[in-house]
């Protein structure tokens, strides 16, 4: 807070110690002359014995807010929340640089006309406006110093209000029902706010105001100003956000349009090869039987911890993935003394990955170091080929069995149900070791065959060949009992976006 004067600047004396609050008085006295008063909050500061020995000898009144009772202050805090709403604006835009602009910020109010007083502080303090930015550019338009410039004034004011209706607020409008995002503080920081949600609209007041159901907030409902809602086009149906998983079977159906970039002796040899192995293609992930994921924490007792706090629209999302977990035998009811939370997480593609926060037992999780493949040598061995195709794991870490004492371990609850995993579920400190582990043991005998993780990758220079490592592949992914996503494949393609990076017909480009 700071304390205030009859002039139109105050004196900032908020958290300094005396001595330098005595200072800025001395400094401010030198430029705008003595205040006839000072008024500041109770803070010890302003209530010591040097400050009054000061104000007294300056002959200038002290006057001292009511304890706790800041609206006695009214034109100090009526400035602050404008100085807040405008500081929120360059956090949100600047982010770490908005210190920066203060100065700026600073100026712009000093020389901008006050409705209340028909001057700016600028006026007020000097009698006259300070030479800014827009004084300069209106010299430059008026000046006839510039003969080169040919916009004149009416060019001007006639761009800046086209430019002024290109900026013109979008009209938006909610029905009841409709899911919205509401801009609300965030708390513990006042210059910072973000978008909440989803809620759903309750009902329309006017054309700019809503009632909107809070049910996760202090206040159930509240009354928002359009300026303040966004469609939650994302969760406005979850049916495509939890269920927008293209089934194998439907892509085979559809495969033509998957390879219509090939020519047609090329998409019969194809077609062909993935007909050979119908189970790689099956609609739910199936579980292979090289291997097992194990949890090894030696011998700490076991974690603990609720579920989280989550919205009813996450919550009806979260009760379907572990509806789908049960229903597919990936998971099974528990009664283990380990407990974690879990997330629901948005993927790209518009469908939801149901993680588990496992961080506190993967505190306690003995390390896996299996080396992972340097992804420079995998985009530089791919980079060169003529001919390439990806192929991409259905739900890759759920193909990966669990030992019967990880699966207790991977206990976790929801809102509404408590259960435990029987394949490797995404968090586990290990789980990424354990899923190259099993590919390199399956395709490490393939050449021109790279793998990383879920996404395989093979290549060759003749399509010829191609078809024969596609065949090779096929089959040892069939023999491990490995299910491919038909949708996320590609076929003879000459380049795809592999690893960050577009590989493929001898070049290797970045994404733009």
């Amino acid at each position: 807070m700071c304390a205030s004067t009859k002039y139109p600047e105050a004196i900032p004396l908020r958290s300094i110690k005396a001595h330098a609050i005595v200072k800025a008085i001395v400094k401010f006295c030198t430029i705008f002359g003595v205040p006839r008063f000072i008024q500041s909050d109770r803070e010890t500061n302003f209530m010591s014995k040097v400050f009054a020995k000061v104000i007294r000898k300056l002959n200038v009144k002290h006057q001292v807010s009511s304890a706790y009772h800041p609206q006695s202050q009214g034109a100090i805090e009526r400035f602050h929340q404008t100085l807040k709403s405008m500081l929120r604006t360059f956090c949100v835009e600047q982010e770490k640089g908005w210190d920066e602009e203060i100065p700026l910020l600073l100026f712009a109010i000093r020389t901008m006309t006050q409705a209340s007083l028909g001057f700016s502080p600028s006026e007020l303090i000097f009698g006259h406006n300070v030479h800014g930015p827009l004084k300069i550019l209106q010299e430059k338009i008026l000046s006839s110093d510039h003969p080169s410039s040919t916009k004149n004034v009416l060019d001007h004011v006639s761009e800046f209000r086209e430019r002024l209706f290109q900026l013109k607020a979008i009209q938006r409008s909610f029905r009841s029902g409709d899911l919205v995002l509401i801009l609300l503080p965030v708390v513990g920081s006042v210059l910072h706010a973000k978008f909440a949600g989803p809620y759903e609209v309750k009902e329309k007041v006017s054309e700019t105001d809503y009632v909107v159901n809070t049910p996760d907030r202090r206040r159930k409902t509240r009354l928002c100003h359009v300026n303040l809602l966004k469609l939650d086009e994302v969760k406005m149906n979850s049916a495509a956000f939890t269920s927008a998983r293209l089934l194998n079977s439907e892509t085979l159906s559809n495969l033509s349009s998957k390879l219509s970039h090939l020519p047609l002796s090329a998409q019969s040899d194809i077609r062909s090869v993935i007909e050979k192995y119908p189970s790689l293609f099956s609609d739910l992930p199936t579980t292979t039987h090289v291997l097992t994921h194990d949890i090894d924490v030696g011998s700490h007792s076991p974690v603990t911890q609720r579920f989280y706090h989550i919205n009813p629209v996450k919550r009806d999302l979260m009760r379907q993935e572990t509806q789908y977990l049960l229903e597919h035998g990936f998971a099974v009811p528990s009664s283990s003394p380990w407990c974690s939370p879990c997330l629901l997480v948005p993927k790209q593609d518009g469908t939801s990955r149901f993680c588990m926060d496992y961080r506190k037992v993967n505190v306690l999780t003995k390390a896996d170091s299996y080396p992972m493949p340097r992804m420079e040598d995998c985009v530089d061995r791919v980079g060169n080929a003529k001919f390439v195709t990806k192929l991409h794991l259905l739900k890759g870490y759920w193909q990966v069995p669990l030992t019967e004492h990880a699966s207790e371990i991977s206990a976790f609850a929801t809102p509404d149900v408590f259960l435990q995993y029987q394949v490797m579920p995404f968090g586990l400190r290990n789980a990424g070791a354990t899923f190259q582990r099993l590919m390199s043991r399956v395709l490490s005998d393939i050449s021109n065959c790279e793998v990383y993780l879920d996404d395989v990758v093979c290549y060759d220079d003749s399509f010829e060949d191609h078809l024969r490592s596609i065949g090779k592949v096929f089959k040892c992914l069939s023999d491990a009992n490995l299910t491919l996503n038909l949708a996320r494949c590609e076929f003879g393609c000459a380049t795809v976006t592999y690893l960050g990076k577009e590989v493929g017909n001898g070049q290797v480009r970045p994404l733009n």
